[in-house]
């Protein structure tokens, strides 16, 4: 067997305060699969691996927050600072996030283009459009467009993708 086939790397397990655990699993070989699952009994898995040079997670987190009046978010690992959510993606947020006091001040937003325990939302790719790309959300009956950088953390736009708001959790220093 090739070495690229096979799982190898470090499994990490991270107990969460509501007694859920998560496992994470390090991948740095595997280079043709996207996804991989894990039938542990009561976990949720989160894949780590690296896909021709770029880092992949299964689950995305970034932290929006609202500036000059704009969604925006920055991450400093893929070169974004105070990227705009605009074209129907804010009236998505804004929707999302009713239920978190001072949202504007920043929240965590989970996504992923696989299904994962939780999630708020379910955005369906419609159409490409310039260098974006259009989503809808059936649950909320809203369309927005995802701007370039969606390619930062996917190799190509997805089909689905599966949206989790939170509020912020303090950092642990």
């Amino acid at each position: 067997m090739c070495a690229k086939h096979y799982w190898w790397g470090v499994k990490l397990l991270m107990c969460l305060a509501g007694g859920g655990c998560l496992h994470f699993l390090l991948n740095p070989l595997l280079h043709d699969q996207d996804h991989y699952e894990n039938r542990d009994m009561g976990t949720q898995t989160v894949v780590l691996f690296e896909k021709s040079g770029k880092n992949m997670n299964s689950i995305i987190t970034i932290h929006p927050y609202k500036h000059r009046g704009l969604w925006v978010f920055d991450d400093d690992s893929v070169g974004l600072l105070r990227e705009p959510f605009v074209s129907g993606a804010d009236v998505i947020i804004d929707r999302l996030v009713e239920a978190i006091p001072n949202a504007e001040q920043g929240f965590t937003l989970l996504f992923s283009a696989y299904a994962f325990p939780g999630y708020q939302a379910e955005l369906e790719w419609r159409r490409e459009d310039g260098a974006g790309n259009w989503y809808y959300s059936p649950a909320l009956d809203a369309e927005g467009w995802l701007c370039p950088a969606l390619l930062k953390y996917f190799e190509q736009a997805p089909k689905k993708i599966y949206v989790q708001c939170m509020p912020e959790r303090p950092r642990v220093q």
